[in-house]
C-alpha cells in the first residue's frame, strides 16, 4: 500500500510518518509540502491513500482533492485540519471524502481509518489479481498484463494450474478450499464454467500440498472432490495450455472415480488398440439404431463403457468411442427429418465433457440422443403444462448456475428460444427470465434471514451472480432494498 502525507508544517508531516510507519513498517510512503508538490508526485508514483492537511500555501488540500477527481484518481483521501467548522467537512464530502480528522491527530481515531482502508485495498487488489489471471488464462492478456502476473509468488517460476470441482455446488465447502489454497500463497478463482467450481495457481513442486490442502479443506464436508492438474508450464503465455490440460486432467474422474488428484503426463498413455474394433462396434450401433432396436443400442454402450472402468482404459479412448457413436447418430439422422436432423446435430455440436460427473452421466446423454432418433419422438408434442413444469423445475435446480434462454431451449428442449419463451409466458404469465430472478431472489433472501455470517458477495455467487454489483441492483429492484437493508430490517423485526 503506497500513502504520501501532504502538509507545510515539517514536524506535523513526519509525525504523521512515523505513525505510518509504526503501524505498518512495510508500506510505502511519500511526502509533500503542498497540494502542487503532491499531484507532480501522484503523476509518476501511484498511491493508494493521500493524507492531506487542508490549510497550505500555493494550493490547499480542498483544492488537491478537486484535482484529483478531475483527474480520476481513485486513492483514499484523509482530510486534516486544525479547524472545526461544519463547511470544511462539507466542501471534502462533495469531493467523496469520507475521512475528516482535526488536528492533533490521535491514533485512537486514525489507525482504525487505517486499518478498514489496508483490508479494503488488498480485497481490491486480490480481485484485480484474480481479474488479471482470469484474462490470461483465457488468452486476452497483454505482455504488459503478463509482466504484472509474474510478480505472484505462485507464478514466479515454473506453475501449475489446478482445476478443482465438487459433487455438488456448495458454498461454504468452497469457500473452506479457497481459505486452506489461499494460506499457501496460491492465486485462487472461480472457474467461469459453471461446470468447475475453483482454478488455482501454484507452484509446480506444490503438487502434494495441493492434495493434502484439499483434503484438509473437504475434511467435514459430505461431499467428494476432484482436480486436474496440468503439466509444469514456465511461460505464462502458456496458461491457456495449462488449463485445457487441467481440464483434461479432470475428466479422468469418469474412469477412476472423485477424491483424487490427477496430474497431466503422469496419465495413463494410449493402448495400443486396433481403432476398427471400435469402428466394428459402432457400425452394429448404427444399425440398431436405424432399424429402431433401442435395447440393442442400450447394451453395447453399457457394455463397452463399463469394460472402460473396469479395463482402465484411457480417457483419449472414452472420447474416440463417443465420438463414433455421435457419428452415427448423426448418420441416422441425416436420414430421418429434417427437424430431427437439427436436434440431433444440436446436441451432438453442444457436448461439453465438463459437465459430467461421473461416467453414468455420459451414457445417460449418449442415450438420450439413441432414444430421440430410435423413437422419433419430439420434445413440443407434450402437454404444454408438462414442459412449463419440467422447465421450473429445472430452473429451480440449477438457479446458481450462469445459463440463458437460449441454453435452455436448445440445449435442453431443443426447441427454439423464441417458441420457448413465448410459450411459457402464455402458460404462466410472466416471463422465463423473470421467473429464474424470482427463484434467485427468492434464495438469496433465505440465505440473509438463515445465516448472518455469509457476505452479500458469497450470497451472489450462490445464486448465480458472477458479479456483486449487479446481484444487488437485481435485489433492490425485487424487494425495494438492498440485501444489507434487508438483512438489517430482519435482524429488527
Amino acid at each position: 500500500m503506497n500513502i504520501i502525507v501532504v502538509d507545510d508544517e515539517y514536524y506535523a508531516r513526519k509525525g504523521m510518518m512515523a505513525k505510518l510507519r509504526k503501524w505498518n513498517p512495510e508500506v510505502g510512503i511519500e511526502e509533500a509540502e503542498n497540494g502542487r508538490e503532491a499531484l507532480q508526485k501522484l503523476e509518476t508514483i501511484p498511491m493508494d491513500l493521500v493524507i492531506t492537511d487542508m490549510k497550505m500555501p500555493e494550493m490547499d488540500g480542498l483544492q488537491l482533492v478537486e484535482n484529483l477527481r478531475s483527474r480520476h484518481h481513485v486513492a483514499e483521501i484523509i482530510i486534516l485540519s486544525a479547524h472545526a467548522e461544519f463547511s470544511y467537512a462539507q466542501q471534502a464530502m462533495q469531493y467523496g471524502v469520507k475521512y475528516y480528522l482535526l488536528k492533533p491527530i490521535q491514533n485512537r481515531e486514525l489507525i482504525p481509518i487505517l486499518d478498514q482502508l489496508a483490508e479494503r485495498h488488498a480485497q481490491n487488489r486480490h480481485a484485480q489479481r484474480r481479474e488479471w489471471f482470469t484474462r490470461a488464462v483465457q488468452g486476452q492478456a497483454s505482455g504488459d498484463l503478463l509482466d504484472k502476473l509474474r510478480t505472484l509468488p505462485s507464478l514466479q517460476s515454473s506453475y501449475a494450474l489446478c482445476l478443482i470441482q465438487l459433487t455438488e455446488p456448495d458454498l461454504h465447502a468452497e469457500h473452506e478450499m479457497r481459505q486452506q489454497l489461499e494460506g499457501t500463497e496460491a492465486l485462487v478463482v472461480r472457474s467461469w464454467t459453471h461446470h468447475a467450481g475453483l482454478l488455482v495457481a501454484v507452484q509446480a513442486d506444490e503438487v502434494v500440498e495441493m492434495r493434502n490442502q484439499l483434503q484438509l479443506a473437504m475434511r467435514n464436508s459430505k461431499l467428494a472432490w476432484s482436480a486436474g492438474m496440468s503439466g509444469e508450464h514456465h511461460a505464462l503465455s502458456e496458461l491457456p495450455i495449462a488449463y485445457e490440460e487441467a481440464v483434461f486432467a479432470l475428466h479422468h474422474r469418469l474412469l477412476t472415480g472423485w477424491n483424487l488428484l490427477y496430474r497431466y503426463g503422469q496419465l495413463s498413455s494410449e493402448e495400443q488398440e486396433n481403432p476398427s474394433s471400435l469402428h466394428a462396434i459402432t457400425k452394429n450401433m448404427y444399425f440398431y439404431m436405424k432399424t429402431g432396436q433401442l435395447d440393442a443400442c442400450r447394451r453395447i454402450l453399457h457394455t463397452v463403457m463399463n469394460g472402460m472402468i473396469v479395463q482402465k482404459k484411457s480417457l483419449l479412448q472414452l472420447y474416440r468411442f463417443s465420438a463414433d457413436v455421435l457419428r452415427a447418430c448423426r448418420l441416422v439422422a441425416q436420414h430421418s427429418n429434417e427437424q430431427m436432423e437439427t436436434e440431433v446435430t444440436m446436441m451432438v455440436d453442444q457436448l461439453d465433457w465438463s459437465q459430467f460427473r461421473h461416467m453414468d452421466e455420459v451414457m445417460s446423454y449418449l442415450d438420450q440422443i439413441m432414444s430421440r432418433l430410435v423413437q422419433q419422438r419430439k420434445q413440443k408434442s407434450l402437454p404444454k403444462d408438462e414442459m412449463i413444469a419440467d422447465i421450473q423445475q429445472y430452473i429451480d435446480e440449477h438457479y446458481m448456475y450462469d445459463f440463458s434462454l437460449d441454453e435452455i431451449a436448445r440445449h435442453h428442449y431443443y426447441v427454439s428460444p423464441s417458441y420457448l419463451s413465448r410459450m411459457f409466458k402464455q402458460v404462466t404469465g410472466q416471463r422465463l427470465s423473470e421467473y429464474l430472478v424470482h427463484v434467485r431472489m427468492e434464495k438469496a433472501i433465505e440465505m440473509l434471514e438463515t445465516n448472518q455470517k455469509v457476505n452479500v458477495k458469497d450470497i451472489a455467487l450462490h445464486v448465480g451472480y458472477n458479479d456483486p454489483s449487479y446481484f444487488v441492483q437485481a435485489f433492490k429492484k425485487s424487494t425495494g432494498q438492498t440485501p444489507g437493508s434487508y438483512r438489517k430490517s430482519q435482524d429488527h423485526a
